[in-house]
């Protein structure tokens, strides 16, 4: 048997649709809130009609991860999807290039003849760190602190 998915209802104030999105009681006096009011940003109605069910879904998204937050619950998972890896990576690699990692300073500062030189330098650098990641069979202490940082960020445990 399918899950049944409600259809949620719109309505006009003033010249907006709107759609309402109630929080669930368990979670009210923690959220210190009742419902929500999401704009659907138009004032036709089978515009509203075909943003309202995403809009529920995303603001109960939040509503249970601004919970899950406020609570200290956190999700265990065996594995991460790709999305969650590739999610992941992308934020260790902002991580790594918020630090002292401009290539443009770095090559400035170092004695390289031109551009091609610097690459070729950066790509010994990066085969060495990985030659030294595979003495550590995979982890590294850094990589560690960045992959547990990220988890805690993102309030994933993993077994």
């Amino acid at each position: 048997m399918s899950r049944r998915v409600s259809v949620p209802e719109v309505f006009l104030r003033g010249n907006r649709y709107y759609v309402r999105v109630q929080v669930p009681k368990h979670m009210q006096q923690k959220l210190r809130r009742r419902e929500y009011w999401i704009s659907l940003k138009t004032s036709e109605k089978p515009v509203a009609l075909s943003r309202a069910i995403p809009a529920t879904q995303t603001k109960r998204w939040e509503i249970e991860e601004t919970y899950k937050g406020l609570m200290g619950i956190r999700e265990t998972l065996d594995t991460l999807t790709d999305d969650q890896l590739l999610s992941l990576g992308r934020e260790a690699y902002a991580i790594a290039m918020s630090g002292d990692n401009d290539w443009s300073d770095m090559y400035q500062r170092g004695e390289y003849r031109d551009w091609e030189e610097f690459i070729l330098a950066q790509e010994r650098t990066f085969l060495n760190v990985v030659e030294v990641m595979k003495t550590y069979d995979g982890t590294h202490p850094r990589i560690e602190t960045m992959i547990l940082k990220l988890l805690e960020n993102n309030r994933i445990e993993l077994p």
